[in-house]
C-alpha cells in the first residue's frame, strides 16, 4: 500500500454557508411566487403562508446538514504518482501525474467571499480549499517531480539496454 505524502479536505464552513446562502435565496423567490399566486388566486390564507415558510426553513436546514456531511467526508490524498478523491474511504476520482496537462485556480463569487479557491487538474477539481496558492505550487512541483524521475528512469533503462547490447557484441 503506497503512503500518501500529503492530503487536504475541502473547508467545510465555507461550503456549509454558500449552500445556506443558495438555498434561502432560492427559498425567497419560491415564497415570493407563492404569496404572488395566493394574491393572484385572491386567496387570504395565512395558514398557507406558514405551511410554506415552515417546509422552506425545514428544507434549509436539511440542505445545509446534508451539505455539511458530504463536504466533510471529502478528502483529497497526494501521491507520488496520482491524486486521489476520496468521499469516506472509498475512491471517487483518480488521476495519475502523467494525465495531467493543465493545472489552473478558478474562483467564484463564493470563492472570494471564504478567501477559497478551486484548483481544476485535468477533470479533478479540487473544490473550497484555503491556502490555495501553496496547494498550487505544490501540485506544479509534484508534476515536475515525477515528469523528471520518469525521465531520469527511461534514460537508465536506455543505458542498460545499451550496455546490454555492447557486451552481446563483445561476446559477454
Amino acid at each position: 500500500m503506497e503512503i500518501p505524502l500529503y492530503s487536504i479536505k475541502e473547508d467545510v464552513k465555507s461550503v456549509v454557508i454558500s449552500q445556506m446562502i443558495k438555498v434561502i435565496l432560492l427559498s425567497l423567490v419560491f415564497y415570493g411566487g407563492v404569496i404572488i399566486n395566493l394574491k393572484l388566486l385572491e386567496i387570504e390564507s395565512s395558514a398557507a403562508n406558514f405551511l410554506t415558510i415552515i417546509v422552506l426553513v425545514i428544507l434549509i436546514v436539511l440542505q445545509t446538514v446534508l451539505a455539511y456531511i458530504k463536504s466533510s467526508r471529502k478528502k483529497y490524498v497526494f501521491y507520488s504518482d496520482k491524486i486521489t478523491k476520496l468521499k469516506g474511504t472509498n475512491v471517487v476520482k483518480e488521476i495519475a501525474y502523467n494525465q495531467i496537462r493543465n493545472v489552473s485556480i478558478s474562483r467564484n463569487l463564493f470563492n472570494k467571499i471564504f478567501k477559497t479557491s478551486t484548483i481544476n487538474i485535468g477533470s479533478l477539481k479540487i473544490q473550497n480549499i484555503k491556502n490555495y496558492n501553496q496547494i498550487y505550487n505544490y501540485i506544479i512541483q509534484l508534476i515536475r517531480s515525477y515528469q523528471y524521475n520518469q525521465y531520469q528512469y527511461q534514460q537508465t533503462q536506455q543505458q542498460y539496454q545499451t550496455t546490454q547490447q555492447q557486451n552481446q557484441y563483445q561476446g559477454y
